[in-house]
């Protein structure tokens, strides 16, 4: 139409083969930077559920020896079974009427003695025929020491045949006064003792 101005003609500018490099190098870099720290935030939550799991797991043991006149729930030798075959064994026995199910006894790191392991997991729990096992070892009365040392009794272990700990640079140790700390550069080897272990995180 008369009077109409021509339109004018956009070019559309992409960007550069280099600047898409610099900007995959930038994001290259950053993610370096900040997986790391995110991978170390998760471990530290987790670290603290096991924490708080133990923390429960103490109170209800507690509660559980009081009203039986016991001590404590000691086994002959260290274990993590709760349920054996037909019935209800070391820290199984809190079920339920002192802890409400059996995932707080699963430590949250824990990559072997996980709630979901097909043949040890939640689910075999009161199962006939099935074995399940807990994340955390209970102190058998073999491995105490007759030191005055305020003992270990419960801790979160790895497959000891992998030598890893669940949290990797060391573990969480629940103790005779009601108390729970996180004992750095420890671990569970598949050449240790029982004793020896539970001695190391013994502590005055």
């Amino acid at each position: 139409m008369a009077g109409d101005k021509p339109m004018k003609k956009t070019s559309l500018k992409g960007f550069t083969l280099i600047e898409l490099l610099v900007v995959i190098a930038i994001t290259g870099i950053l993610a370096s930077l900040i997986l790391p720290a995110l991978s170390r935030a998760r471990e530290q939550a987790r670290r603290t559920v096991c924490i708080n799991n133990i923390k429960q797991i103490g109170f209800a043991v507690q509660m559980f020896a009081q009203n039986r006149g016991m001590s404590s729930i000691l086994e002959e030798e260290t274990t993590n079974d709760i349920w054996r075959e037909d019935a209800k064994v070391s820290l199984g026995k809190l079920i339920p009427d002192y802890l409400e199910n059996a995932r707080v006894l699963y430590c949250p790191s824990q990559r072997y003695y996980k709630s979901s392991h097909p043949d040890y997991g939640i689910n075999n729990f009161g199962v006939a025929g099935m074995t399940s096992r807990s994340s955390y070892y209970i102190r058998g009365s073999e491995e105490l020491s007759e030191s005055k040392k305020i003992k270990a009794w419960i801790s979160d272990v790895e497959f000891p045949e992998e030598n890893k700990s669940a949290h990797k640079t060391g573990v969480n140790a629940g103790y005779g006064d009601g108390s729970v700390a996180w004992v750095n550069d420890q671990k569970k080897i598949s050449s240790d003792t029982w004793t020896a272990y539970w001695e190391r995180l013994d502590r005055e």
